[in-house]
């Protein structure tokens, strides 16, 4: 049998508030109300990572989007951009094989923000 080898990088240029309120909230290991209206964009070309991280951060009331590549992950940020519903945290795995990994969609995403 061979093993199988995962590991998951990220990126996390969070504001201190939301970043401290989820760190709280995985070591009491109980929902944090205070995150129920954090979003976070959660990237990752390996589906059941996607899913477990996803299934994690909306346990502690973050809203979730979830991609499969860079490429999506900068277009659903787009998308959440111009509905006014930006998301206040991204999670991406900086090593995709045959996409964008973390490190680009990170330029991506701040290419989005030129004023900043």
């Amino acid at each position: 049998m061979t093993a199988l080898q995962t590991g998951l990088d990220a990126l996390l240029p969070a504001e201190a508030p939301v970043a401290e309120t989820l760190q709280a909230a995985m070591t009491a290991g109980e929902p944090a109300s205070q995150l129920d209206r954090a979003r976070v964009l959660v990237m990752d070309d390996e589906e059941v990572i996607r899913d477990v991280v996803g299934g994690m951060l909306q346990y502690l009331g973050c809203a979730c989007d979830l991609a499969a590549t860079g490429e999506e992950a900068v277009a659903l940020y787009a998308q959440a951009l111009a509905a006014g519903k930006g998301d206040e945290l991204v999670v991406a795995d900086l090593q995709v094989t045959g996409g964008m990994g973390g490190e680009e969609t990170a330029r991506g995403i701040l290419a989005l923000h030129p004023a900043d």
